[in-house]
């Protein structure tokens, strides 16, 4: 919460990755009535449509939860239209509605072959009319706040925590109090348990590398001068026979295992 406040103050205010002069340094422009025309003709068919609401709170926590200046994307039909999916579900809309002044937009061409592109066209003509997916996105948010996807960053755990124990000081009602201590642990819990798990993974992923980059010694691990991180990483077990050597000495000779961690 308290993470998400200064946040919202920058884009409220305009300043930081807010700003006028930060989105147009990554290629925004500032979608006025008058440069309408001039993006309309230089738009490909197929390219992607970042969107950048100006004032819009439901846009910002978006922005927020995904560590980008982009709270929507939508890709370019020609003839002055762009398929997107919004709360209303999956259409194809104007996009001059997007040229009033309060948004910065961004088009990225995809460089597709003609065979990808005409697929890519396909599908989207099938997902038009599909409702908006409400079940993925709750899914996405819980993932991004329990640590399960790359967008997690540690001031959402603070926030959330934040906002559980404001009813434990405020609220002097005793089952009210027990249930925000409740979720809160459960919160840790989870959090603690997808922690480690993305570490452990982590972890398991560079000694993987290690030893393909080094197949006849384990000098890259001997030579850490962390001791921890040393041991963490001869923990992690390997997805092959065989042992690590723990001293220096020789690998096993098979090749390591290819795929994901």
């Amino acid at each position: 919460m308290l993470f998400a406040l200064i946040d919202l103050t920058k884009y409220l205010c305009k300043v930081g990755p807010y700003s006028a002069r930060s989105l147009t340094g990554i290629g925004a422009i500032y979608a006025s009535p008058a440069a309408f025309d001039a993006f309309n003709a230089s738009a490909r068919l197929g390219d992607q449509l970042f969107v950048h609401p100006r004032l819009s709170l439901v846009s910002w926590a978006i922005m927020y939860l995904t560590n980008g200046p982009w709270s929507h994307v939508g890709t370019l039909m020609g003839n002055g239209e762009v398929c997107e999916a919004v709360t209303s579900g999956v259409g194809v809309h104007r996009l001059e509605r997007y040229f009033d002044g309060r948004h910065y937009l961004r088009a990225v061409q995809l460089f597709l072959s003609d065979d990808e592109g005409l697929r890519a066209r396909a599908y989207i003509q099938s997902e038009i009319g599909k409702p908006y997916a409400w079940r993925k996105i709750r899914r996405l948010f819980l993932m991004t706040i329990c640590n399960e996807h790359p967008d997690y960053r540690f001031r959402f755990t603070i926030d959330l925590l934040i906002l559980l124990f404001l009813p434990v000081f405020l609220v002097k009602v005793r089952p009210v109090q027990l249930f925000a201590v409740s979720l809160a642990v459960v919160y840790l819990l989870i959090l603690g348990v997808n922690s480690f798990n993305r570490l452990r993974a982590m972890l398991r992923l560079h000694r993987d590398y290690l030893e393909f980059a080094s197949p006849k010694s384990h000098e890259a691990i001997n030579s850490s001068p962390n001791r921890f991180y040393r041991q963490l990483l001869r923990a992690i077990p390997l997805r092959r026979a065989g042992k690590a050597p723990r001293n220096g000495g020789s690998q096993p000779t098979t090749p390591p295992t290819p795929g994901g961690i």
